[in-house]
């Protein structure tokens, strides 16, 4: 909970499928634990996304491939 700052409705709700992938991976120490859930915690921003959006301007798009 303190981790990726959550709410405790939160931490509740993730724990268990966290700590499912946890072991399924092997992020079997502290140090990749830690890593996993800031990880996750940042790509969900904050445990609030299930999927992330793709959506860029053309613009960047276009610079990034026109390189």
């Amino acid at each position: 909970q303190r981790a990726a700052n959550l709410s405790a409705v939160l931490a509740q709700r993730w724990h268990d499928p966290v700590m499912a992938a946890a072991e399924e991976f092997r992020i079997n120490t502290p140090a990749r634990l830690s890593a996993f859930i800031a990880q996750v915690g940042h790509e969900s921003q904050g445990f609030s996304r299930l999927s992330e959006s793709l959506y860029t301007p053309m613009q960047s798009v276009w610079r990034v491939s026109s390189q």
